[in-house]
Order: C-alpha cells, then sequence, then structure tokens
C-alpha cells in the first residue's frame, strides 16, 4: 500500500530560510553596507525639501533587504513604483554595484519631481517624475525594456497588469512593500496573484526579528521589516549540505 505522507513546509519555514541565506551573503561587508547605507539616507533626508507630498520612506532594514535582494539573485532590470527620496532606489542599486555590473532602475512617482542622487556610474536610473504606475509601464513596454524584478511601494491598477505581463517572464522577483494587514503590499499580491505568469510563485514573509537579531543592527531601533518578496518556487533547491 503506497504511502503519500509528506513533509509540510510553510511560507514562514521558507522566510527563515530565505532571508537567513540573503544577510549571510554580506555579512562580511555588512559593517561597511550599513554605514554608507546610513550616509545614504542623511543625504537623501535633504531632498525632503523638493517634496510636493511629503511622506514616509523605508526603514534602514527594509533598505538593507532590497539591496541583499539585488545583490544575491544579481538583478539587473528594475521597475520601481514609489520613488519619493530615493532610498529603496539607492538601495537596489547598491547591490547591483557590489556584483560589479551594470544595470537599470525604472523608478515612477505619481506625487514628486525629485531629481535623485546616483553614485553609482554603471547603473542608470531612469525617473518617471510625476507620473503613474500605468504611465511608467506603457513607457517601458514602447522602449522594448525587459524586467527581472520589481519593487512596489505603491498601488497596482488593474490596467497595470497587461502592461506587466509584456515586461517580466516567469522567472521575474518582486518585492513589495508594507506588507501587513490590508496595507498596499497585501492588495498588490492579490492582483499579482491573478497572473499566469506568477501561478509558480511563492510568498516570502518579511523577515522576522530573530532573522535579523544577529546582525549589527539590531543595536538600532529598528524591529521589524516590511518587506515581502514574490519568488518564483524554482528559486528553491534541495542541497547536500
Amino acid at each position: 500500500m503506497a504511502n503519500d505522507k509528506q513533509i509540510n513546509f510553510n511560507p514562514y519555514q521558507a522566510s527563515d530560510v530565505f532571508w537567513t541565506q540573503l544577510y549571510r551573503s554580506i555579512e562580511i561587508i555588512f559593517d561597511d553596507v550599513y554605514k554608507d547605507i546610513c550616509q545614504c539616507f542623511q543625504q537623501n533626508e535633504e531632498l525632503r525639501q523638493q517634496a510636493k507630498y511629503n511622506t514616509g520612506s523605508i526603514s534602514v532594514i527594509d533598505a538593507i533587504n532590497l539591496l541583499c535582494l539585488s545583490h544575491y539573485f544579481d538583478l539587473r532590470s528594475i521597475a520601481e513604483v514609489g520613488t519619493f527620496i530615493g532610498n529603496s532606489t539607492i538601495a537596489m542599486a547598491y547591490g547591483i554595484e557590489l556584483n560589479k555590473q551594470t544595470g537599470q532602475i525604472h523608478s515612477c512617482d505619481l506625487s514628486n519631481n525629485i531629481s535623485l542622487n546616483n553614485p553609482f556610474t554603471n547603473i542608470s536610473i531612469q525617473q518617471f517624475p510625476e507620473q503613474s504606475s500605468t504611465q511608467m509601464l506603457n513607457q517601458l513596454v514602447q522602449q522594448g525594456v525587459e524586467l527581472d524584478a520589481c519593487y512596489l511601494d505603491g498601488r497596482l491598477q488593474d490596467e497595470d497588469l497587461p502592461l506587466l505581463d509584456s515586461l517580466i517572464g516567469k522567472d521575474v522577483i518582486i518585492a513589495l512593500d508594507d506588507f501587513e494587514g490590508m496595507e498596499k503590499g497585501v492588495a498588490n499580491l492579490m492582483k499579482l496573484s491573478t497572473m499566469e505568469k506568477l501561478r509558480g510563485h511563492v510568498l516570502i514573509h518579511p523577515p522576522s526579528f530573530s532573522n535579523f537579531s544577529s546582525l549589527p543592527i539590531f543595536k538600532t531601533n529598528y524591529s521589524r521589516s516590511l518587506t515581502a518578496v514574490f519568488i518564483p518556487g524554482n528559486r528553491f533547491a534541495f542541497t547536500r549540505q
């Protein structure tokens, strides 16, 4: 008689493995990375003076998450919804820079027209100021852009989905900000889950406190993260060690 009993592996367990491995990838250089990110945050605060709509920005730990994501998975072409003062933009660019690669980040902001500081000569940052996600995605389709990642810090619209479908492949990695309750990160996941290309994707929840408690950032007042990741299931593999 066949025994079909399985070992259950839930998304929270996958998330613990995921974030632990990403943090280990920058463990040796973490002190320098953390110092640089904090310095960028300080410099970017001056850009608030240009803001028509002055809102919040991501935390340092969420910037570290995005940096690790672009670094670990060697991302080269990223679309971002929600530029503001550029903390997330620069964090992702920094991750690309750590791989000594060229890359492109395309970023829109519906409310503001803020010109970002870009310290990385090998990474192009194409801004779409005072434009919606739909407007940016339309232009990216016209440009023939192929995305390997997206970072969503704004709400997707229904009309964005067919545009996004033209820009991504089945291996696209999508980071979601504000992933809690019924905030925009959860709403965006619900829309993305209807896309055929993303049927095989797995949700990675924001890292738990225990995930980053061993990092130097633990000594700061950042006690939680709101960054989730929607990632292809084939990015996970069993290893012998």
